[in-house]
């Protein structure tokens, strides 16, 4: 593996699976206690069509079946099917809202969470119609500043919970309201390759932050497998790209590391003069 003995340590230590007791009664290019008010998430059809689930809205997120639960109380082989993705996400956004309103009480969350079942399509705001690039599918793993949307695929949630583990998915999906956050605080939008490298290790750093926060709450238990090294392996980069526009395996790690190890306000290290935290 490529990856430091101090890294390497960080992750043993705390980072490698989430546990379900807490929640008890309440491309591979990775660009919410329940603090719900209100009722669950609608999947009405005129926010969600068919094949796509809203998962949530605003403050507003849907819940895990009633009775549901897993093998030894824990999410890691919980799910053997991406159709069972669903309520997964129904699980973690709680730990993930937590850490988000907490760490900023004034700022929305997104207005909506979409969990893109397999075959769906739906027109999101970003991308370019001409080509078909604006419409999110199962694949997608997204944050749109345009629409304020993350857009969540399927078969790339459940490639990330099967081929590395279960904080795999929770911590792409801290990295994308990374990106809201970014949107909200008025990061500057990249203008080149370089440009949106430094824009993607910061949100990494935020999803650091938020496996942090989720070790010192004891969301995270201790496990033995490197889920976090098998995320990385699945979403970082060529090393070798000039022109790429994401952090390989070491720059993603450290980012992660940095946000995880010295809090939210390390992660102003890269937009010193526009500080997310």
């Amino acid at each position: 593996m490529r990856t430091s003995s101090r890294w390497r340590a960080w992750t043993a230590a705390a980072v490698l699976l989430i546990a379900v007791p807490a929640l008890a009664g309440c491309s591979i290019t990775l660009g919410s206690t329940s603090t719900a008010q209100g009722p669950p998430a609608s999947q009405g059809s005129d926010r969600a069509p068919a094949g796509t689930i809203v998962l949530q809205e605003g403050t507003r997120a849907m819940k895990p079946p009633s009775g549901f639960s897993c093998p030894n109380q824990n999410l890691r082989g919980c799910f053997t099917s991406s159709d069972e993705m669903v309520t997964y996400y129904e699980f973690v956004l709680p730990f993930i809202d937590a850490f988000f309103q907490q760490t900023w009480p004034k700022l929305a969350l997104p207005a909506h969470v979409y969990f893109m079942k397999a075959g769906s399509r739906l027109e999101e705001a970003c991308g370019d119609p001409a080509n078909g690039s604006n419409l999110a599918n199962d694949t997608s793993y997204e944050f749109c500043p345009a629409d304020n949307n993350v857009y969540i695929g399927e078969r790339l949630a459940f490639a990330l919970y099967s081929q590395a583990g279960d904080v795999a998915p929770a911590t792409g999906l801290a990295h994308e309201l990374g990106h809201h956050i970014q949107s909200l605080t008025g990061v500057p939008v990249p203008q080149s390759s370089a440009q949106t490298l430094v824009h993607e290790n910061q949100a990494d750093c935020v999803s650091g932050a938020f496996l942090g926060f989720a070790n010192n709450h004891k969301w995270l238990e201790q496990g033995d497998v490197p889920v976090l090294q098998k995320y990385l392996d699945l979403i970082a980069s060529s090393e070798n790209d000039p022109n790429r526009t994401h952090g390989d395996f070491q720059e993603r790690g450290a980012a992660l590391e940095l946000g995880g190890k010295q809090n939210i306000q390390a992660c102003n290290t890269f937009y010193p003069d526009t500080p997310i935290a």
